[in-house]
């Protein structure tokens, strides 16, 4: 389809063909007239000077032979100068292939001892890990065996010289076997130990032995009771001779019979006593044995990891170094080659040079010959070479008649053609307004980013003065043209309407004409209008408030008439460029149709600013907003179409070339219309009316119904979702970052929490408005991105818990809690769990002296940390009522909110609004920097 200055451009190209071919026609007669005189004075005079013409034909052919014989030098000097550039971009080609090679080698080389030295340190780390794990096991035994000595003290109690025993001096150089392993001596050491428990475990159920440690027992207690009663008055007066011989001699049987016993038991206890002495005294040995055997273990592997290390050092050290001396070889061998190919091509060259001037003087030899024969000749065909000039004259002439015609056929004629067929094809894209032409009509799936608004009536017996007046064949042969005028989005889709005295009716019939072929020529919702009828108050465009019973998104809500009004509405759309610039196109994109080809589902709707009446209530600043969308709007996809009423004053800041330069003017010329362009004698535009009333009407209704719900975008959650290839390939040390949809034409929008104060994300949204799907989305995509390892969930949900159901019933590994039911006391359990979790998280950090989870991981920390997200939907329910639950909700809250960032602890609340008597502190929502508005109220807004 043409644009309106691709039309001007093809009528102009017809109008300066006709003017060309008239003039071009009496230029040819008077041209052959002249130079007809001319021809026969020429003939007179060249008998006279064809000598002297002869001769410098003689002194031009040796200067061209001379001259030629320059060229073969300069050839020669330019052809050397070329192999030798040659010759240095072949060295430096195949040198930068050679570096090229070389660097690859060097960067594997590096990589390769950078791999080492990660060996080394993993393997160094590794033996560190196994020594402290071993010497923790080994102070274990040593503990387990100085619990057996002080229990064999206490057993052997009875005994002091078994008791003795038990401390026993240690003999390591021994049991220090070079070729043992320290395990297999920590084993045989548990062996003794072991040993040594049973045989004192044999010494506690002998009786005797048991006897004499609890008789030792009493007869110190007897001792200790028996002190007072030696010190006493009374006995130190008792007379012991008087004891009788019989109570003697039994006092010294009883004593007998008790040293046998004692001597039977020591019999008795020594063998158990004497191996668990053995047992233990071996057990410690080992122990040191085991010490002194695993710091020589250690500081071997140590030597080991040293060596592996130094070793493969050396070796890709020297595969470096073969590397750097071959590298240095090929340029040596390729530098030969290349300089024996060049004293080649050198040899070459000269060979050449030297046959090319055999050339040029055997060449002008011969000339020199043509030129006296040619002299000759050319005397004695003087006369019939005046007769062949004339007849060449007439030939001329004749020739320049048919190459006027031919441009005519090949230039004009195509161009009228084109127009014709603009005017075919714009009658079927956009039929006249009859009932019968739209029985079956729908909107299209495809946007023509055209619409017909006029048609240009052109008398070709007016348009050009010269061919007028000099009446030629061409004006006679081009018929009259009807020209359809369109509108081309985005190129040349604004439009301003003059008007002075009269023309205010046929412009708003214009006006609604071109806002229902917009209509009707777009799929849904790819276009919007704001309508602006000051004087009117709505009435130009009654018909056109159909749209707002269906999708009143389609023309903005409704007709704008007051000053305010106007102001708002423009900056609304200054606004909108700015963001579709800045957001949209930037620096990638030529115009919104090119971002539009990209973005497919998401394409930006092309706006149409409709203004009647201008300048009535539009202030200053309204002029400004007005001007700025002129000059900025086409390649942001806003268009406006406009009446201005030149009768009214406009406001000072009004610049009328401003707008012109920006839109197609449509000018008043007697009691018509004109194209302020294209204002030429024989041109006559008629601008389209609208269609009648109810077939208006029932265009508007269907494309009410088609464009309901237009707007609504849906994303395939495929586009987010990760490859098979990439399933829980996302690492969280540093930051939970998820794609959650698209944003512009190609790029992703994520939702991060964990770098800087974006830790913390707050979520409204009206019901419907599609929260649950974002929690939904960023649960499920989180889960397929990242393992249990790296992300975990605490999902709560105050709508009866049906939400999140689903990921309970199939068991997400990914959810430690799921509340299912919307219990309020459910609620505060699990903000007090996240709290626990919080304070655990604090611990484990503060024993390794980490600040965040990246810090814990770097220190050493072997418990995986993943990124703990707590999602509460409709979180305002813990706080319907001031109580207990939520005095204690609204404290954890604020604890985990203001603490969880360094534990990788993150919150995400959602709400349908976050206004009412009780909800969570302003202070607390203050630190969730992360905002998600959805459709809401303006006050949650």
């Amino acid at each position: 389809m043409l644009s309106v200055a691709q039309t001007i451009e093809l009528l102009a190209r017809v109008r300066q063909g006709m003017s060309d071919s008239a003039v071009r026609t009496s230029e040819l007669d008077r041209d052959f007239a002249m130079r007809s005189h001319k021809l026969r004075v020429q003939f007179e005079t060249e008998m006279a000077t064809e000598k002297s013409r002869a001769q410098s034909k003689s002194n031009s052919a040796n200067a061209d032979a001379i001259e030629q014989q320059k060229q073969v030098e300069a050839s020669f000097i330019k052809r050397r100068a070329r192999i030798a550039a040659a010759l240095d971009n072949a060295r430096k080609k195949r040198f930068s292939q050679i570096e090229a090679e070389e660097g690859r080698h060097t960067f594997e080389n590096q990589s390769h001892i950078l791999e080492a030295e990660r060996a080394r340190e993993a393997d160094t780390k590794k033996n560190k890990a196994t020594h402290e794990s071993f010497t923790a096991a080994l102070a274990n035994e040593r503990t387990a065996l100085d619990r057996l000595v002080a229990r064999g003290r206490a057993t052997l109690g009875g005994f002091r010289s078994l008791a003795r025993l038990m401390d026993g001096p240690l003999n390591t150089t021994q049991l220090l076997d070079p070729t043992a392993d320290e395990n297999e001596m920590l084993d045989l050491l548990r062996g003794f130990r072991d040993e040594a428990a049973r045989q004192l475990s044999r010494c506690n159920v002998l009786v005797l032995p048991v006897f004499f440690r609890v008789f030792r027992l009493w007869l110190c207690l007897l001792l200790i009771a028996g002190v007072p009663f030696a010190f006493a008055p009374e006995w130190r007066r008792f007379d012991f001779a008087a004891l009788p011989t019989n109570l003697w001699l039994l006092i010294g049987a009883t004593l007998g019979g008790i040293i046998a016993l004692y001597l039977l038991a020591n019999k008795l206890v020594t063998p158990h006593a004497r191996g668990a002495a053995q047992s233990l005294t071996a057990a410690r040995s080992l122990a040191e044995a085991c010490a002194q055997k695993a710091g020589i273990s250690f500081k071997a592997e140590v030597d080991r990891i040293q060596s592996t290390h130094s070793s493969a050092t050396q070796m890709l050290n020297a595969r470096w170094k073969q590397v750097s001396g071959d590298a240095k070889t090929l340029r040596e061998g390729w530098n030969d080659r290349l300089n024996d190919q060049a004293h080649r091509l050198q040899l070459a060259n000269e060979e050449r040079k030297r046959l090319w001037l055999k050339s040029v003087n055997e060449k002008h030899s011969d000339l020199t010959t043509k030129l006296h024969d040619r002299l000759v000749a050319a005397l004695k065909h003087l006369e019939s070479g005046y007769a062949d000039s004339l007849a060449r004259l007439t030939a001329t002439r004749d020739e320049g008649r048919k190459s006027l015609e031919n441009q005519w056929q090949t230039v004009t004629t195509p161009a009228l053609q084109t127009l014709s067929t603009a005017g075919s094809t714009a009658e079927k894209l956009f039929p006249a307004w009859r009932p019968e032409l739209w029985k079956e009509f729908r909107l299209p799936d495809d946007f023509t980013h055209s619409a017909k608004f006029a048609t240009l009536h052109v008398d070709t017996s007016k348009i050009s003065r010269e061919a007028t007046e000099l009446n030629t064949a061409q004006t006679i042969q081009a018929s009259d043209l009807t020209v359809p005028l369109l509108l081309s989005v985005p190129v040349q889709a604004s439009v301003l309407f003059e008007t002075k005295t009269s023309g205010h009716e046929q412009v708003i019939g214009a006006l609604n004409n071109l806002i229902l072929r917009l209509l009707t020529s777009a799929p849904p919702g790819r276009l919007a209008f704001t309508i602006i009828d000051p004087v009117g108050l709505g009435q130009n465009f009654a018909g056109i408030m159909h749209l707002a019973d269906f999708e009143d998104r389609l023309i903005n809500s409704r007709i704008w008439t007051q000053q305010a009004q106007i102001e708002q509405r423009l900056a609304d759309l200054n606004e909108h460029i700015e963001k579709v610039t800045q957001m949209y196109l930037r620096n990638e994109y030529a115009s919104l149709a090119d971002y539009n080809a990209q973005a497919g589902r998401l394409a930006e709707k092309y706006q149409f600013l409709v203004i009647a009446d201008f300048p009535t209530n539009f202030s200053e600043v309204a002029v400004k907003r007005l001007q700025s969308i002129a000059a900025s709007g086409a390649r942001c996809g806003v268009h406006i179409l406009m009446h201005w009423d030149q009768r009214k004053t406009p406001p000072v800041e009004f610049v009328p070339e401003e707008l012109r330069k920006n839109c197609i003017c449509i000018v008043p010329r007697g009691d018509g219309f004109a194209l302020s362009n294209a204002n030429w004698e024989g041109a006559k535009l008629t601008l389209d009316a609208p269609p009648d009333a109810e077939l208006a009407t029932k265009l508007l209704h269907q494309i009410g119904k088609d464009s309901t719900d237009s707007y609504r975008v849906e994303m395939p959650f495929e586009e987010v979702a990760p490859n098979d290839n990439e399933l829980w390939s996302l690492d969280t040390t540093n930051e939970l970052r998820v794609a959650v949809g698209r944003t512009g034409a190609t790029k992703l929008q994520y939702l991060a929490l964990g770098q800087g104060t974006r830790q913390h994300g707050l979520i409204a949204g009206k019901t419907g408005s599609g929260k649950s799907t974002l929690f939904h989305v960023v649960i499920t995509n989180l889960a397929l991105w990242c393992s249990p390892d790296q992300v975990e969930f605490y999902l709560v949900d105050f709508k009866k818990g049906v939400e999140f159901k689903t990921y309970a019933t199939h068991k997400l590994p990914h959810a430690r809690v799921i509340a299912i039911e919307s219990d309020r006391e459910f609620g505060l359990s699990v903000l007090q769990r996240v709290d626990e979790e919080l304070k655990r998280r604090g611990d484990l950090f503060r024993k390794l002296g980490a600040q965040n989870i990246a810090g814990y991981k770097n220190a050493g920390g072997t418990e995986a940390i993943p990124r703990t997200l707590l999602l509460i939907d409709e979180f305002q329910e813990l706080f319907v009522e001031d109580d207990r639950v939520s005095q204690g909700a609204a404290l954890l809250l604020d604890r985990i909110v203001r603490q969880g960032r360094a534990f990788g602890i993150h919150v995400l609340l959602g709400s349908q609004t976050l206004g009412g008597a009780y909800s969570l502190a302003r202070a607390t929502i203050g630190q969730m920097v992360v905002r998600i508005a959805l459709q809401c109220n303006e006050a949650d807004a």
